[in-house]
């Protein structure tokens, strides 16, 4: 009972940092759960071409939860240091390191409780307005929303491994540091990051396939597979430019004597080359949401203008006559 009501005490005399950790989680389980509902939702298996739908629903579950395993590990890289100043002082009290280990699942099982179920009925709430939402853009006419376990067993199941995940994480950092290291996690300052010009190579060499894929593709609808392999390049080759590409960009600035060795680019120069290997993880997310979040709008509404002009493409004709082997000739008469 003590371990409990330590781990509980430790979360609400932390929630300043536990807050922004406890709402990106709750965020992204209710945004897994809206896509797993629309999966499962029988208004969407009664379009026209569902299959297709539910196939590029289900390769945007894949990059959320890309997207959301990356989140939680960067808002939780906030309160880790915050934990460990706060297991040192417990360790210098009298506390073993397996007495640590049992207080620090305590919180995670805490945490997991909390996120999840904000993020359940936040899903719950607004699944009901995006599927009316989804339903008006692709013209369905059947608004039913299925609520089944299958979604809610997926995303707790999901985010029970990302848990687990940093749980672990939690354990080697608790083993590994000694007590002195615990108790000046929160003022210890980044290392200076290295150059990594095989990832550098890398990233390019990703962002240049993503975009060739894409722009070579040839039919949106008949390529789902070939765009989902893109966005994925995309996706890494982002993290991976924005956190060792910066880091380059920074040294090559600093080896540059006559611009570094002035006031104001000293002390900025410095602190950018610091702070960049834990800041260049938000800038690459903001920057892939804000793409996505054009690239959603601007693709949305190309689509909802230009539908028109997408039917009488594929179908230039009013009447179609299509005759197979051991069957009778059918007739489909579209009225443009």
């Amino acid at each position: 009972m003590l371990y409990w009501k330590l781990a509980w005490q430790s979360i609400v005399k932390n929630k300043l940092e536990y807050l922004p950790f406890i709402l990106a989680g709750s965020a992204a389980v209710a945004l897994n759960l809206i896509i797993q509902l629309l999966i499962y939702s029988k208004g969407v298996k009664d379009l026209i071409a569902s299959v297709s739908v539910i196939e590029m629903l289900s390769f945007g579950q894949v990059v959320i939860c890309i997207l959301s395993i990356i989140f939680l590990i960067y808002t939780y890289s906030f309160l880790s240091k915050r934990k460990q100043t706060e297991f040192g002082l417990f360790n210098v009290l009298g506390m073993q390191k397996m007495d640590l280990i049992k207080i620090s699942w305590r919180q995670q099982l805490i945490s997991f409780v909390l996120i999840t179920v904000l993020g359940i009925i936040s899903g719950l709430v607004f699944s009901k307005v995006l599927i009316l939402l989804f339903m008006k853009l692709v013209g369905g006419n059947n608004f039913g929303l299925n609520i089944s376990g299958l979604p809610i067993l997926f995303v707790t199941i999901f985010f029970s491994v990302c848990f687990l995940c940093l749980l672990v994480k939690d354990v080697f950092s608790i083993i590994r540091m000694k007590t002195i290291s615990l108790l000046h996690a929160t003022k210890k300052g980044d290392s200076e990051p290295k150059n990594h010009w095989f990832l550098f190579i890398l990233g390019i060499g990703l962002l240049a396939g993503g975009y060739y894929i894409s722009l070579t593709v040839t039919s949106p609808l008949k390529a789902i597979t070939q765009f989902f392999i893109a966005v994925l390049l995309v996706v890494c080759a982002t993290y991976l430019l924005f956190i060792v590409a910066s880091t380059i960009v920074l040294k090559l600035m600093k080896q540059n004597k006559a611009y570094y060795y002035q006031t104001n680019h000293f002390i900025t120069v410095s602190n950018m080359l610091f702070r960049m290997k834990q800041n260049a993880t938000g800038l690459a997310s903001v920057s892939l949401l804000t793409t996505m979040a054009l690239v959603v709008v601007v693709t949305t509404v190309s689509m909802f203008i230009g539908q028109e002009d997408y039917v009488n493409q594929q179908f230039p004709r009013a009447v179609i006559l299509k005759k197979t082997n051991h069957q009778k000739i059918q007739c489909k008469q579209f009225i443009s």
